[in-house]
């Protein structure tokens, strides 16, 4: 099981660089030009840019087992790291309460 994961681990490093490659060639050569091309788009709020989501789904009970051994021993975690930890799990993001 553990040569498993770690080969799972090891393409999905692997696809990573390669969406890397991809999505930088898209966003360096073809966008540029196809806003070159039509003039009526608007780069007001910048040039769009392809991205990618992660290419690995997260084990949920190990990821929630490890921050929450983090959290016994006193790890603070920042809003920041709320953020992220929800994106990684796919949560809904969090709702500031208001003051």
């Amino acid at each position: 099981a553990a040569l498993a994961e770690t080969n799972t681990d090891m393409f999905s490093v692997a696809l990573g660089a390669w969406l890397d490659s991809i999505a930088s060639v898209f966003n360096r050569h073809a966008v540029p030009r196809l806003f070159a091309l039509n003039p009526t788009l608007s780069t007001a709020n910048g040039v769009p840019s392809f991205v990618y989501s992660d290419v690995e789904t997260v084990d949920f009970a190990k990821f929630s087992q490890a921050w929450s051994t983090l959290a016994g021993v006193g790890f603070a975690f920042t809003p920041t790291d709320e953020d992220w930890l929800r994106r990684k799990v796919g949560m809904p993001a969090r709702i500031e309460a208001e003051t």
